[in-house]
């Protein structure tokens, strides 16, 4: 049998009357969704990102049961159209239309360099790791590797999972391998890091490798040892989240590298962050890290307990020094059996975190988590902080990936059954906005001394509070899909914002002075 494949793009505002958190937004796609992407057999999303210019990049993980293994990267405008500058004019690519790339490369994830490049990193099915560069049109980069391609051998049996680019434009990847350790094949966390032009950085590591193990994972299967993220901080440090398990405790390991591969031994334990909780389960631990602006890292623990049948999500901190941070500790008890992973980003002085809700073996909808970073919910955004992301009726089956841009708005990649037919497959890519300035709509920028008056309006609105850095500075005021309803490039201090000529809804109204960004939402009646 057949199954289809079909990428939705999803929008949802935080209107504060027929729209609120979690509802559509039909401003945009025209309906609040896109469906531009057939398959055979399924495909995995493994990452979303957004560039500089706001478009939305996704990678895809994909099978057909005609071709075989391949990647497929898909752009979006802002509007949530295709992108027709990107691909064959269908905002697509697939490897196997590139004879340079050929059928059988699988993406594990994508990222991209300062010039708009797009990295892209997995495996050729088993035979080599491949890491290929596109344009930013999409097409294949001659300039990297050879002749846009940098194939490695997997001496080791390594797998890549991860792909980040530093800011320097040079590239990390970070995987999976086994080796012998004292007679006995020992599961490892690997890292490849290439100069921009695909090179590999032999001043990295060993000639361009890192390779390391922990003594626990000796007495585990290189199954549950699960790479979960990849992050880069401002100044290049490298920071792995890795889960594992090792009966009957579940461990999850945040360990901290300089730009030259090193370890940083400032950093919890020479380098290492773990926290262990015994939860009787022998089966996988799943986890998620963000960082914030002071270099503190946030994660989730998702794990089982077989006694009493349960799953707990748990969010918690680290400082800088990778030191446990108890002003943040968040315990979400779930009655059911199979967990499920989750993924956990930052924004400004958000945490949100999404996962499927009840009953992970079947089919839920997607379910977002919004607190403050004391762990407070934040009571506006959906119920009590919780927002069920339903799109239109359709259940999810699993869970692929989310990001957040610099306007606050969230997607989030879902993979559904169609409830059209039991045969085939849906992957649901959802854009929800969030809180501005650290706050929701309906909490009144309570967070800040700074406000809009009056907040719902029909004309004009004032800003309440403004500091002297912002004296004059350039306004803009952006509708919920980012684009520009109105300028002001010498917006003086006190001055009256005219609302009466855009249409009734939600707008963020954005200050810029020469030093600083600031935001605000308000509604327009």
């Amino acid at each position: 049998m057949k199954s289809l494949i079909l990428i939705f793009l999803f929008s949802i505002s935080l209107y504060a009357s027929s729209q609120i958190p979690g509802s559509l937004n039909s401003a945009f796609s025209g309906n609040g969704w896109d469906t531009i992407y057939g398959n055979n057999n399924g495909f995995e999303i493994t990452k979303i990102l957004v560039q500089s210019d706001e478009k939305l990049l996704v990678c895809a993980e994909a099978n057909f049961s005609n071709e075989g293994h391949q990647a497929v990267i898909l752009r979006y405008r802002t509007d949530g159209t295709p992108d027709p500058n990107f691909g064959g004019g269908d905002g697509m690519v697939r490897s196997k239309d590139d004879p340079g790339i050929n059928l059988y490369t699988r993406a594990a994830g994508i990222s991209q360099q300062s010039t708009g490049k797009i990295i892209v990193a997995g495996d050729q099915f088993y035979n080599t790791e491949r890491i290929f560069r596109l344009n930013p049109d999409g097409s294949l980069d001659a300039t990297f590797g050879t002749d846009g391609v940098v194939d490695l051998n997997r001496p080791n049996s390594e797998f890549i999972y991860k792909v980040a680019v530093l800011s320097d434009d040079r590239i990390i990847v970070c995987g999976k391998e086994s080796r012998f350790v004292a007679g006995v094949m020992v599961p490892h966390v690997f890292l490849w890091k290439f100069l921009p032009d695909g090179a590999l950085d032999m001043s990295f590591g060993n000639s361009g490798v890192v390779s390391y193990y922990l003594a626990e994972w000796a007495m585990t299967s290189e199954a549950y040892l699960v790479i979960n993220e990849l992050l880069v901080s401002p100044n290049n440090d490298i920071l792995v989240n890795q889960s594992f398990t090792n009966y009957p405790y579940n461990h999850v390991t945040i360990s901290k590298m300089n730009d030259d591969g090193s370890f940083d031994n400032s950093f919890g334990n020479e380098g290492f962050y773990t926290r262990s909780v015994k939860s009787n389960d022998g089966n996988y631990t799943y986890s998620s890290s963000a960082l914030q602006e002071d270099g503190s890292v946030i994660s989730t623990l998702t794990m089982r307990d077989t006694v009493n049948m349960t799953y707990t999500e748990t969010v918690f901190r680290i400082n800088a020094s990778g030191q446990n941070d108890p002003s943040l500790n968040i315990n979400t008890g779930i009655a059911d059996f199979y967990p499920v992973k989750t993924k956990l980003g930052v924004s400004d002085n958000l945490i949100y975190y999404c996962r499927k809700s009840e009953y992970q073996t079947g089919y839920s909808f997607d379910v977002l988590h919004c607190y403050y970073l004391n762990g407070s919910p934040v009571v506006g955004f959906g119920n009590a902080g919780i927002a069920l992301i339903d799109q239109n009726g359709i259940p999810a089956s699993t869970q692929g990936d989310m990001t957040i841009d610099g306007n606050g708005r969230i997607f989030i990649s879902s993979g559904t059954p169609d409830p059209l037919s039991s045969d085939n497959s849906l992957i649901l890519t959802s854009q929800i906005t969030g809180a501005v300035n650290n706050v929701s709509a309906n909490e009144q920028l309570l967070a800040t001394e700074w406000s809009v008056y009056p907040n719902p309006s029909s004309d004009f609105v004032y800003i309440k509070g403004i500091t002297e850095e912002f004296k004059t500075a350039r306004l803009e005021v952006k509708n919920s899909i980012g684009q520009i309803m109105i300028t002001n490039p010498d917006y003086k201090l006190n001055e009256a914002i005219n609302l009466g000529n855009i249409p009734s809804g939600l707008y963020f109204i954005c200050l810029y002075s020469e030093t600083k960004t600031s935001k605000f939402i308000v509604i327009k009646r």
